[in-house]
């Protein structure tokens, strides 16, 4: 079966939830596209008419109400040792989080991510799992989650995070979403921070969509909720951010 229409799934299925409507509040103005701000209703009939092949979706505040320190938490509170060190470590450092955090976004996470250093991969992927199993379907993003579902009838869906690679691949896997993209990957069975490209103003998310999803030859949208994933929403064909207080930085 071809892909749908989007604008008619999206009617087909308002119809048939009698008892709840796919979009909770479909005429807020929470959607921003450069300098405009749509409801749902005219983000659906805006993409339909665009007609995008590749929708790319920020994970942690877009699709879910997580973050990469959150999940180090339950992974130091479930791993089966006291960590009493880590969790000193932890609490000592955020003044220098928060600093590199404004900084760089970036900077902040590579910082962050040698919390993991040594930590073995298989047992972080182990917690993830239980992770994603037990917490995560309470801090999905319910309306941005049915705007992607909606997109799986009408083009591919891509998620980008800088979140740690085990949880990003859980999720992605409970969300049905077959192709991410994470900062860190496995080396001999050992935790490894994706290294990104050293030209200036080159981002993670941003170096993704131009290096490697741009030579699909596909029209691209993307979804973002924070400062932070401007420059990669800036290489789509298309930018939405779930922000409104900033959606004029997009342009």
């Amino acid at each position: 079966m071809g892909k749908q229409n989007l604008e008619n799934a999206y009617e087909v299925i308002i119809k048939s939830e009698k008892q709840q409507k796919i979009i909770n509040n479909p005429d807020i103005k929470i959607l921003s596209k450069r300098n405009q701000l749509y409801t749902y209703n005219q983000l659906i009939t805006l993409i339909n008419h665009e007609q995008p092949e590749i929708a790319v979706f920020d994970l942690d505040g877009t699709l879910t109400k997580t973050n990469i320190i959150s999940f180090y938490m339950y992974y130091l509170k479930n791993n089966g040792r006291k960590n009493i060190s880590k969790w000193i470590k932890l609490f000592l450092n955020i003044p220098i989080y928060l600093f590199l955090d404004i900084l760089n976004r970036d900077l902040f996470q590579s910082y962050f991510y040698r919390n993991y250093y040594n930590e073995n991969y298989q047992e972080i992927e182990l917690i993830a799992d239980k992770y994603t199993n037990s917490e995560i379907s309470s801090l999905i993003v319910k309306d941005n989650i049915n705007i992607m579902n909606l997109l799986k009838k009408s083009c591919n869906i891509v998620i980008l995070s800088t979140n740690i690679n085990p949880l990003v691949s859980a999720i992605s896997k409970m969300l049905n979403v077959d192709e991410y993209f994470s900062r860190t990957v496995e080396y001999n069975d050992l935790f490894q921070v994706r290294s990104i490209s050293e030209k200036k103003g080159r981002y993670f998310k941003q170096q993704i969509i131009k290096e490697t999803l741009s030579s699909r030859k596909k029209k691209i949208i993307g979804f973002g909720d924070s400062k932070a994933d401007i420059p990669f929403l800036k290489e789509c064909s298309d930018g939405f951010i779930y922000n409104k207080r900033i959606y004029r930085k997009i342009k």
